[in-house]
């Protein structure tokens, strides 16, 4: 029996994004994982910093269920014992009670702070080349105006997470 292709309805760029969005959440959950050594099997809790937008908003069962959470709370500061990841621009703190080194801590996201400002002076090199921005299509001008305003914020909360791990 032959039937005909089914035909596609419409598609829901705000899913997709919110999936993607989801992906890489449960990837950095998993990779802090992986580098503190802590078990799958062992549930925490997530928070979302209310300054930024939880874009996983859709996909939240499906991010407790691959990265383990038990529970996804929005949180206005960052709590204590606990260790900051981006996703895009939105912050997440992921509770390990007793099992953060801080100096560990420390060191990594200095690394991550100084890749952010190298990233930032290419794309700030970008922008101030005038023949890249005169020749250059205006969505791709504009996609890096929306990196610089992106790392601008992730070198913000970085050196605002360093301030807190120093006590200063």
């Amino acid at each position: 029996m032959v039937s005909d292709m089914p035909v596609g309805g419409k598609v829901r760029t705000d899913v997709l994004k919110d999936f993607e969005h989801a992906r890489l959440l449960v990837s950095a959950i998993r990779n802090i994982r992986k580098a503190r050594k802590l078990p799958a099997r062992e549930s925490l809790r997530l928070f979302v910093s209310e300054k930024s937008k939880d874009a996983s908003s859709i996909c939240r069962n499906m991010v407790k269920r691959l990265a383990n959470i038990s529970d996804i709370e929005k949180a206005a500061a960052k709590p204590a014992d606990s260790v900051s990841l981006m996703v895009g621009t939105a912050e997440y703190y992921l509770l390990l009670d007793d099992k953060i080194d801080i100096t560990a801590e420390i060191e990594r996201l200095e690394t991550e702070l100084e890749y952010n400002r190298g990233f930032l002076a290419s794309v700030l090199k970008k922008l101030d080349n005038k023949k890249f921005v005169n020749k250059a299509p205006a969505r791709v001008v504009e996609h890096e105006q929306k990196k610089k305003e992106d790392t601008e914020t992730k070198i913000a909360s970085l050196l605002e997470r360093l301030k807190e791990l120093k006590g200063e």
